[in-house]
């Protein structure tokens, strides 16, 4: 969700700059980058440990929460093209799962923000699985409750922690830039796109041929 279906990387870096300047730190560009894709649960858990900070996990997680809601509700903005492509895959009748590292109430803010809850008919956020990207858990999660097998599923991602996951699913992996990965990190990624609309254009061009995994073969 984050950095793909909405631009929210420099609302997510605000909100921690925020947060941290209270204790005394300065939250970079780099930790940002380092934290894609992982679960805020453990960003503050790791920059807790690094730091020494005094107050508990909960505590910053309710701190960031009011930051990251204040924010959002007045700059997040849905990614370009992303309407246009949940339009398309509702029109063609493909399955559509949203797995994300984000926890439920924020998944809750973007889809009643930008009314797009109808596009899904799986959501599974962080606090459904034990274990965060890279590890496979979450799309595995999306996979079984859409009732298809990992080899037929296409991820779509931002992250490099996302496309390890979607690949340790044993699924094909579409990435789509985000400007704080360095684009070696989508090597591991079966295509990259430059924007959704890309992405849709691409998959409207299959569906004329074979859609499918066979047909989503052919972009490799």
């Amino acid at each position: 969700m984050d950095g793909l279906l909405v631009d929210s990387e420099p609302i997510q870096f605000e909100a921690s700059q925020l947060l941290f300047r209270q204790y005394g730190h300065r939250f970079t560009v780099k930790h940002l980058k380092k934290f894609l894709g992982v679960r805020l649960v453990e960003e503050l858990a790791t920059l807790k440990r690094e730091w020494k900070l005094q107050p508990d996990v909960k505590e910053f997680m309710a701190k960031r929460r009011n930051i990251f809601l204040r924010l959002i509700r007045k700059k997040l903005k849905l990614a370009k093209g992303a309407g246009e492509l949940l339009k398309f895959l509702r029109q063609i009748g493909l399955p559509v799962g949203l797995g994300t590292s984000a926890e439920h109430w924020y998944v809750d803010e973007v889809m009643k923000k930008f009314n797009i809850r109808h596009h899904f008919d799986v959501i599974v956020s962080s606090e459904q699985v034990q274990k965060g990207k890279p590890d496979p858990e979450v799309y595995l999660t999306v996979a079984k409750h859409l009732r298809v097998t990992p080899a037929n599923c296409l991820v779509l991602e931002d992250a490099v922690n996302g496309i390890a996951a979607a690949k340790n699913a044993g699924m094909m992996c579409f990435a789509v830039p985000n400007p704080y990965t360095p684009k070696r990190d989508y090597e591991k990624a079966d295509q990259s796109f430059q924007s959704l609309r890309e992405v849709t254009s691409a998959l409207k061009k299959l569906r004329s041929s074979s859609f499918g995994v066979e047909g989503f073969g052919k972009l490799r």
